[in-house]
């Protein structure tokens, strides 16, 4: 649960099992396409689309899938979402986290704990691709490994190495939606062979959504 909420707040989310795309389609089919230092200019480009594409979304939501790979153990989370412009809601199975654009409240199911919060303006929350992809830029070399496709779909690989070498996080490869420049899935590398992956599922799009959503009582 700690790894879900830092993953939730300091990176930002997508899917490899989703609409028949595999680990194996994503890693050789894609990675052997292109080389990686000729597309950074590329990678720009599509980065660019990513965040023009969400910020012009009122309103999402969607149910994200926490794949977690450690010490050759594989665990899957649900993660419920709704965002609406800084707002926004994320319910897992052992806890909610609100936030109503100036407070942040977190409830641990389990002790029946409840906290509050200030945001972070320099998380990079998944709940908001185009704020992470920008701090992922700055953080990170971001490069374009090619292409492959899933279907009638095109899905876009794009890597990102961090500038600083003895960063935890050893690189992060972002699949995206050629046709829609949406994000399908993030996945993170540590050291010790860890893998985590976020994916998109459900998604919806300008929905009408209820303010009580974004604030959990304190009472």
């Amino acid at each position: 649960m700690l790894f879900m909420r830092r993953f939730l707040f300091i990176l930002f989310i997508v899917t490899f099992c989703i609409m028949g795309f595999s680990q194996d389609a994503s890693s050789d089919a894609i990675a052997s396409t292109t080389t990686t230092d000729v597309y950074k200019d590329k990678a720009k480009k599509i980065i660019d689309k990513v965040c023009a594409e969400y910020e012009s979304f009122k309103s999402m939501k969607v149910n994200f899938h926490l794949i977690t790979n450690r010490n050759g153990y594989e665990t899957v989370d649900t993660i419920a979402g709704v965002v609406q412009g800084e707002k926004y809601r994320l319910s897992t199975r052992n806890q909610e986290i609100a936030c109503d654009g100036t407070s942040v409240w977190h409830y641990q199911k389990d002790k029946k704990e409840l906290t509050k919060s200030v945001p972070n303006p320099n998380d990079p929350n998944l709940v908001f691709p185009h704020k992470m992809l920008r701090l992922y830029e700055r953080d990170y070399t971001p490069t374009y490994l090619g292409e492959a496709k899933v279907g009638d779909r095109t899905i876009q690989k794009l890597e990102f190495i961090p500038k600083n070498q003895y960063q935890q996080i050893k690189k992060i490869h972002i699949y995206v939606i050629k046709e829609s420049s949406q994000i399908l899935r993030v996945t993170r590398y540590e050291g010790k062979g860890s893998r985590f992956s976020l994916d998109f599922r459900n998604v919806l799009y300008n929905v009408k959504v209820d303010q009580r959503v974004f604030r959990l009582d304190m009472s």
